[in-house]
């Protein structure tokens, strides 16, 4: 009989996954977030504000270093210190409410920006700038919206408070880029 009842319990061991197991995993989903902005939990918002940083931050000191227009290399080194002061900003407010718990600052890019930022590395030239200038305009555009839409629509008052005061910071980004678009001739709207 004894068999029998470790056989019986065998599955339900493996149906219920550790929290070794869970810790391990989470990091690996930061940034994979498939809420509408408006819709978004606290932990969502802050993954998806998190991943994005990331990647400006990446792909800013990318565009510093690879970048043929000065327009785009100084961009590039804005973004990078922007975003990394975005990423300290809401960490301070992760800290001081309980989601600080639960997310952590991604460790390497999720996969869609991984995507882009090889794109970048590859590329030379005005077509290096040309792909950066197209890839920033989505990037804060998507930004724009996942801010706006937590402002509007969050749960989480701390977190609504740091996205409708980082939601002019971001737009500001969006009118720069506009404006280089127009002084390099880049075709952002491929």
């Amino acid at each position: 009989m004894k068999p029998i009842a470790i056989l019986c319990s065998l599955p339900l061991f493996l149906a219920v996954p550790s929290t070794v197991a869970l810790a391990q995993e989470l990091p690996s989903a930061v940034g994979e977030v498939n809420a509408a902005p408006g819709h978004m939990t606290g932990q969502e918002f802050a993954e998806s504000v998190l991943s994005s940083d990331l990647f400006e931050i990446d792909s800013g000191k990318l565009a510093a270093n690879q970048a043929v227009a000065p327009q785009v290399k100084h961009f590039g080194e804005q973004m990078a210190d922007a975003h990394a002061k975005t990423t300290a900003n809401l960490e301070e407010v992760l800290d001081r409410i309980v989601l600080g718990q639960y997310v952590t600052p991604p460790p390497k890019l999720d996969p869609r920006h991984e995507e882009m930022y090889n794109e970048l590395q590859v590329a030379q030239g005005t077509a290096f700038d040309e792909l950066y200038v197209r890839q920033q305009l989505a990037a804060h555009r998507e930004a724009v919206a996942v801010l706006q839409g937590y402002a509007a629509n969050g749960k989480e008052a701390a977190l609504q408070h740091y996205a409708a005061g980082t939601l002019p910071i971001v737009q500001q980004h969006l009118t720069m880029l506009s404006q280089i678009r127009t002084e390099t001739g880049a075709t952002a709207n491929r």
